[in-house]
């Protein structure tokens, strides 16, 4: 799946003044990521050698159809986890994902239910999150380009070994999935003690292709 970075204006000044957000034993770590989601020329064969295994998976006795994207034996619910798949990959290129598996994901009732977690975990551990207005320009510049109202929203919750924040005091990572913009929106973000290190990968920008039909 070819996955091209949407670069949003401002975006990664919001998400640098985010990251300077600390508390007496931690400070915040976190990424908020669009991508369109395309498919073309050389990424097809990636594509599908994806989907035939997530495929075989799903035909298995033990039960690894069942996703909250809906049964895995429909390849319309494979396309949105190899989706989150790759998006991971890009986000985080020194991790191996390829064990990622449907049951990782949970469905969010609501955009109001995913914004409210969100937002109350981070204020609660950093108050200024709130007060200085952070809240409102993070979610108010990636509404222009991810539409929430019409997006499905999916927490992603992996056991500790593909857990790219699983040192982390608390961390949560969420995918916020437009079908019709063929757009995805990564966010995620942890509390990590001072003493504490993670490498954030830089995310590379790819060519434009073409993906959903």
């Amino acid at each position: 799946v070819c996955m091209k970075f949407l670069d949003i204006p401002g975006l990664e000044q919001v998400v640098s003044e985010l990251n300077t957000l600390e508390n007496t034993e931690s400070t915040l770590i976190g990424t908020a990521e669009v991508f369109s989601l395309k498919l073309a020329g050389d990424d097809k064969q990636l594509y599908h050698d994806l989907n035939k295994s997530y495929e075989n998976f799903a035909m298995s006795p033990t039960n690894l159809s069942v996703s909250p994207f809906g049964p895995l034996t429909d390849s319309s619910s494979r396309k949105i986890l190899i989706s989150f798949v790759s998006t991971l990959n890009h986000v985080y290129s020194g991790h191996d994902f390829s064990e990622v598996r449907g049951h990782d994901f949970s469905k969010e009732p609501s955009f109001g239910v995913a914004f409210n977690h969100i937002n109350s975990t981070i204020s609660t551990s950093f108050p200024e999150y709130f007060t200085t207005g952070l809240k409102n320009r993070l979610w108010d510049l990636i509404q222009a380009y991810i539409a929430f109202e019409e997006c499905e929203i999916y927490k992603f919750s992996p056991h500790s070994d593909l857990d790219p924040l699983a040192n982390a005091l608390w961390s949560m990572h969420y995918f916020f999935f437009n079908k019709n913009l063929k757009r995805v929106l990564y966010f995620s973000c942890g509390a990590k003690l001072k003493s504490a290190e993670y490498d954030m990968d830089d995310t590379d920008e790819f060519d434009d292709c073409q993906y959903f039909d």
